[in-house]
């Protein structure tokens, strides 16, 4: 799950999700948790 998070994160820094793109990832690994 986490490496399937890191590319979304990648993506995300194109300057339009930062902080939704962290959020994002931070929710995803709660999820998983």
């Amino acid at each position: 799950m986490l490496i399937g998070a890191l590319p979304t994160w990648g993506h995300s820094r194109s300057w339009g999700y930062g902080p939704s793109g962290v959020l994002g990832i931070v929710l995803l690994v709660i999820g998983v948790l």
